[in-house]
């Protein structure tokens, strides 16, 4: 999983995109424009790199979606398909039902709620505290062969300073992620909110998609293995909101992207899109801007392309 993933889209986001107006009604987009249709590409790519996270084990490692924060009490499912040892001393989480009931014993609970109390989920540090409060949902949709339903319920991670009441950092998860698939394909279905407040600043975005993988060359999916090559499709609505500005794109997936097992990703160690191309369209108050995200092979950055705009 990429760890702090989430933060460097909220971070490019907040860094780049030109200012917005507020209204009454919220935010306004901002125009896509040449000049930040690289920053916007950029978020929409690291989105699209977390979902494919997900057609693995990492549809249902709350640790990994966590970004690595609070890893020791959020690891629900163990990489092999054995529940993790949810009885830790201090309680966090805690679990319904105790143990978790796994039927067909494939490493996810039937349905199970985990929550995090911060009675017991206060951890002290060096110079601070960290609190998560919230809760997750884990079930297994029994019409599947490979599947997994995982609710956010405002799992929130803040971190206090000594002699402090408000969170010098806070990041909140909330949403739904749910996998169906087969030997033979796979479809994540995702909408949920990554908010990060931080140094005084908010930032964060949504994703409202879908993305489908078809393994390639004869290849099967093993649940417990990394993904093989193959076809991926991702479609949906992708929005960011920073301190500067307000964003909300279309993307479509144009020409099939290619995902190349072998081509390893320097963050993550996982495979990597090689070709194929992505259409990314944002409407605003100030016209619309439709970005051509084009992949080149393995190790090379892809081509962003400012396609126009229209008042």
């Amino acid at each position: 999983m990429r760890t702090l993933q989430f933060a460097k889209i909220v971070a490019g986001l907040g860094l780049t995109f030109g200012a917005a107006a507020c209204s009454d009604n919220g935010p306004e987009t901002v125009e896509l424009t040449a000049a930040n249709s690289p920053a916007v590409a950029a978020a929409a790519l690291e989105a699209m790199n977390l979902s494919l996270d997900g057609l693995d084990n990492d549809a249902i490692d709350i640790a990994g979606f966590a970004g690595g924060f609070g890893a020791p009490v959020l690891a629900a499912i163990h990489p092999n398909g054995v529940p993790a040892a949810f009885n830790a001393p201090d309680g966090c989480p805690s679990f319904s039902p105790d143990p978790p009931v796994d039927s067909d014993g494939d490493g996810v609970p039937d349905n199970a709620l985990f929550t995090f109390d911060p009675q017991y989920c206060t951890f002290q540090g060096q110079g601070g505290t960290m609190i998560i409060t919230g809760s997750v949902r884990v079930s297994d949709p029994a019409s599947v062969a490979i599947g997994a339903d995982v609710a956010f319920n405002q799992v929130t991670f803040a971190q206090f300073e000594d002699g402090t009441t408000e969170p010098v950092f806070a990041l909140v998860f909330d949403g739904t992620r749910s996998l169906r698939g087969q030997p033979t394909s796979l479809t994540l279905d995702e909408n949920f909110s990554l908010f990060v407040q931080a140094g005084g600043e908010q930032a964060g975005f949504t994703n409202q998609a879908s993305l489908s993988f078809t393994p390639t060359g004869g290849a099967t999916i093993d649940f417990d293995l990394d993904l093989p090559n193959g076809d991926v499709d991702w479609n949906g609505t992708f929005s960011a909101q920073s301190p500067e500005g307000f964003f909300v794109l279309t993307v479509e997936t144009v020409q099939t992207l290619s995902y190349d097992a072998a081509c390893l990703n320097p963050e993550s160690g996982e495979g990597s899109i090689v070709a194929g191309v992505l259409r990314l369209s944002a409407a605003s108050s100030d016209g619309a801007g439709v970005v051509q995200v084009t992949f080149n092979g393995c190790g090379v950055e892809p081509t962003v392309e400012f396609a126009g705009s229209t008042a």
